[in-house]
């Protein structure tokens, strides 16, 4: 992880966490926007409430383990860095690079043409590679199971 980020210095790369900006939102965590930061494009993960998590201490450690995770993993050519954080609010708020060539799924309303069955089997064959690495990589397996995960991957 290379940086601290403010408070202030997140809500001026997000625009006060536009709602135009929402990159993806996982409806039980997370809300991801779309930032700049120095001339960088990043994602800001900020936690957005959940069914799951209270407040207090086990919320403080699913963040804590979140980010321990997520650093981890930024080891990997095909999984977001994760370039920073920001400890002044409760949870802290992340922020990894940004792809530009993210996967968007339904939300998308733009016709996309499909791909070619090479392009398709270099998709399917990197998503085995990180699943795979993330499976034997650590002395405990990361078991990804929210929606977020097809983010961190990034499309090639």
């Amino acid at each position: 992880m290379e940086a601290c980020f403010s408070d202030e210095e997140l809500k001026q790369a997000s625009n006060n966490y536009d709602a135009r900006l929402v990159i993806v939102h996982n409806e039980l965590y997370w809300k991801w926007y779309k930032g700049s930061l120095d001339s960088r494009l990043v994602s800001i993960r900020k936690f957005e409430g959940g069914v799951h998590i209270t407040e207090g201490q086990e919320l403080s450690n699913y963040v804590i383990n979140d980010q321990v995770i997520s650093a981890k993993m930024s080891t990997h050519n095909n999984v977001l860095k994760l370039i920073g954080c920001c400890l002044e609010t409760r949870p802290p708020i992340l922020v990894n690079e940004f792809a530009a060539n993210q996967i968007q799924g339904s939300r998308g309303s733009q016709q996309h043409q499909p791909l070619a069955w090479a392009s398709r089997l270099k998709i399917a064959r990197e998503i085995a590679h990180v699943i795979s690495y993330l499976c034997t990589a650590f002395s405990r397996p990361i078991i990804q199971r929210d929606r977020y995960a097809e983010y961190l991957l990034r499309s090639t």
